[in-house]
């Protein structure tokens, strides 16, 4: 096989996902400030994403340096901040209500564009901001025996995050100026069977979502590219 062809595949594949990317950041900067009435997706979900996407960059880059302390302090923003990306799944849910008060069939047409790309957004950045759980899989023997168990329980954990913040309305700066708000939260959840099913429910998306795309779309797109080849 003719690996620099593989590589010029996998160059321009790397090049139109970074300008979906770019193009998903303006759009959202400019809807947030301009707010125009066809806009149906909730665009403050996507900014606190992309804010979570920023602490995973930052986290990344602290995974290389010695400094223990450094990697916690950031390891745990990184963390407290991640059910945000998964969180913009759950957007999913208003669109019922405004599919059927929006009459006109352009309207309709925008309102399913606007969630697809929405949701192709939230599937890069909830998969980048995984990234590094997977770097710490390979670095740490426990974990790396048992990968797939533990990014199965890792998904959970986030899905916990987001009932937390779609149920109990915690967001995640709230840990660090009113921890014991969060702790009751958290209490809350565990006593309440309605919360655990949500938060079990949430963790099957998470995981479907996580295993589908990374374990089997991307793997067949990399597989059309190597018949391109």
């Amino acid at each position: 096989m003719d690996q620099s062809k593989s590589v010029w595949y996998k160059t321009w594949w790397g090049a139109l996902a970074a300008i979906f990317f770019i193009f998903a950041v303006f759009f959202l900067i400019w809807a947030g400030w301009a707010n125009p009435k066809w806009l149906k997706i909730e665009v403050s979900n996507c900014i606190v994403a992309l804010f979570s996407v920023g602490c995973t960059y930052i986290f990344l880059r602290f995974l290389r340096v010695k400094s223990r302390d450094l990697k916690l302090v950031f390891g745990l923003i990184w963390l407290l901040f991640l059910p945000n990306t998964a969180y913009l799944f759950t957007d999913l849910g208003h669109i019922p209500y405004q599919w059927t008060h929006t009459a006109s069939p352009s309207g309709r047409i925008s309102l399913f564009v606007q969630y697809l790309l929405m949701e192709l957004f939230a599937d890069m950045i909830f998969f980048y901001s995984c990234l590094p759980f997977e770097k710490i899989i390979e670095r740490v023997n426990v974990f790396k025996k048992r990968e797939v168990i533990w990014l199965i329980l890792f998904n959970f954990l986030v899905a916990f995050g987001m009932v937390l913040g779609r149920f109990e309305h915690i967001n995640s700066h709230v840990l660090f100026i009113n921890p014991l708000k969060v702790l009751g939260s958290v209490i809350n959840i565990f006593v309440s069977f309605e919360l655990l099913g949500l938060t079990f429910l949430y963790g099957l998306l998470c995981n479907i979502v996580y295993f589908l795309f990374c374990g089997l779309l991307l793997q067949r797109i990399k597989k059309y590219f190597r018949i391109l080849d």
